[in-house]
């Protein structure tokens, strides 16, 4: 997105960490409490501001190793499906405005309060598995978000919305 516009794209790994996965987590990812998730925290920017804080947990069983590489200048989804065999297909996503906590405004180079905009989303690949829980903070004044919504084509002449309801 960056590049299409003509800007840099800029990534600083936060950390990076195999750890357990706590129930909301495993719940979201379809797995059992406490199974191990490789967590990646990155601070992404765009010709050299920060734009957003990225943070990436994805089932350690799916992409052994993942934990060994570096992923600062690559691209986390071109890993999974070059190394891994996993293309990542559909997502989830819900958004929802917050205030900027301290950590998030130090990383963000923002004001404790500012708005952020937090999305939250859940990743599937080819064959349907969750791969992939993801939590990402954009600055408010930086980014917008669009989203294009439409509507499935009514089957046989009828719109399923005003079926009736049995």
């Amino acid at each position: 997105m960056a590049r299409a516009r003509g800007l840099r794209p800029g990534a600083r790994t936060i950390s990076s960490r195999l750890r357990p996965a706590t129930i909301d987590e495993a719940d979201s990812l379809g797995l059992a409490p406490g199974a191990e998730l490789f967590e990646l925290e990155r601070l992404r920017s765009m010709d050299g501001v920060p734009i957003m804080i990225d943070r990436t947990r994805i089932p350690a069983a799916l992409a052994p190793g993942l934990d060994l590489r570096d992923v600062t200048t690559m691209s986390l989804y071109a890993v999974l499906e070059d190394r891994y065999g996993i293309r990542p297909t559909r997502a989830r996503l819900s958004a929802e405005a917050v205030a900027a906590g301290g950590r998030q405004a130090r990383l963000l180079d923002l004001r404790p309060g500012e708005p952020l905009l937090r999305c939250n989303q859940v990743t599937e690949d080819q064959l349907g598995r969750r791969i992939e829980l993801c939590e990402m903070s954009y600055r408010g004044d930086r980014y917008r978000f669009r989203a294009t919504l439409e509507r499935e084509a009514a089957s046989q002449g009828r719109d399923s919305a005003s079926e009736p309801v049995t």
